[in-house]
């Protein structure tokens, strides 16, 4: 989990100065991480090296696709949220994607939460 949150500081910390690209640590759950954002279009591509993750980030119009990136949950301050209450809450802010864990799926994003009808770890908004 701490590595998780690093790797979405190191994320925002390079969006927010208009790096070209990022580099993580070469983690499954990081992996699963970055396939979610390709996937959901919040990257351009990633390269994998032995240890590292090379993540290129997506421009639309000069500016960054990812624009905000918000921790949910951290090591000491683990947040839960059950079907019902991210069905709530992504209905008042359907225009943001959270970054769930949950023993169905593993990392996945609330879209796909609200489909299966489970609810899980929240560890990020974005």
């Amino acid at each position: 989990m701490k590595h998780l949150i690093n790797s979405f500081y190191i994320l925002k910390s390079a969006c927010d100065s208009n790096k070209e690209f990022a580099l993580l640590s070469n983690t499954k759950l990081i992996l699963n991480l970055i396939k979610i954002l390709y996937n959901e279009g919040y990257i351009s591509s990633y390269v994998i090296f032995q240890n590292k993750i090379k993540v290129y980030f997506k421009y639309d119009t000069g500016s960054n696709v990812l624009t905000s990136i918000e921790c949910i949950s951290f090591p000491s301050k683990l947040t839960f949220w059950s079907y019902s209450q991210l069905r709530k809450i992504c209905s008042r802010n359907s225009s943001n994607t959270y970054i769930i864990s949950n023993s169905y799926e593993g990392i996945t994003t609330s879209s796909k939460c609200l489909r299966s009808k489970h609810g899980g770890l929240i560890i990020a908004k974005i």
